[in-house]
């Protein structure tokens, strides 16, 4: 099997850009949570995308503060460092 050098500098290119922005993105999200982790920031992005695509299946929207404090919520159920998030019933 041969592997052509092109391809290889691609793979090595992909990577340092995927190390970048989650170094970046990883300083950003430690402004509100201080103690934050790399698993921490993949737990809040997956909790995001799962609260989205679970609201894009409801008829009505519910209130923006709702969504607010599910997807605190979900994000901190897999999170590593995780803050104490409370749903309150309205």
């Amino acid at each position: 099997m041969t592997i052509k050098e092109s391809s290889g500098d691609n793979a090595v290119n992909l990577w340092l850009v995927v190390v970048n922005l989650s170094h970046r993105q990883l300083a950003d999200f430690r402004r509100s949570h201080p103690d934050a982790g790399v698993l921490d920031l993949k737990a809040f992005f997956r909790g995001r995308r799962y609260v989205h695509a679970t609201i894009e299946l409801l008829r009505k929207p519910p209130n923006p503060n709702i969504i607010a404090a599910i997807l605190h919520y979900v994000a901190s159920m897999g999170a590593i460092h995780s803050t104490q998030a409370l749903i309150t019933q309205p």
